[in-house]
């Protein structure tokens, strides 16, 4: 048997720990596949900082990868909430392997605040309950 001591044991690549973290945390096929695309940035972030181990992630780290997110952003035209949803995906994703809340960041501080938010719920949809 081969013992994997890298990214918190999940895998030797980042990539794949990522792809094991989100089948670990995750249910549904659509919440796996939107995760996977999003965690897409961080993955490429992470490689292209040169860390090969989640555990080597700082978090001045998170914070340089929440800017590029910020500039991406802005550059792309993407939504705040979709900048957003990155950004918590990535704090999700390091809570979850460092079993703790403390190591993130508040994702509307880079993006800003997102321009509606849902009050009803979407017509055609029946409420159980």
């Amino acid at each position: 048997m081969r013992y994997v001591f890298k990214n918190y044991g999940y895998a030797f690549s980042v990539e794949r720990a990522v792809q094991k973290i989100i089948q670990a945390q995750a249910r549904g096929y659509g919440t796996i596949r939107a995760k996977r695309i999003r965690l897409k940035y961080f993955v490429r972030f992470v490689q292209v900082e040169g860390i090969t181990d989640l555990e080597k992630v700082k978090f001045s780290d998170l914070q340089h990868f929440a800017q590029q997110i910020q500039q991406l952003m802005q550059e792309n035209d993407w939504s705040p909430a979709y900048a957003q949803n990155i950004i918590s995906d990535a704090n999700r994703l390091l809570g979850f392997v460092r079993k703790q809340r403390a190591f993130r960041l508040s994702p509307s501080a880079y993006t800003g605040k997102r321009p509606w938010t849902r009050t009803a719920p979407p017509t055609g949809m029946e409420l159980v309950g």
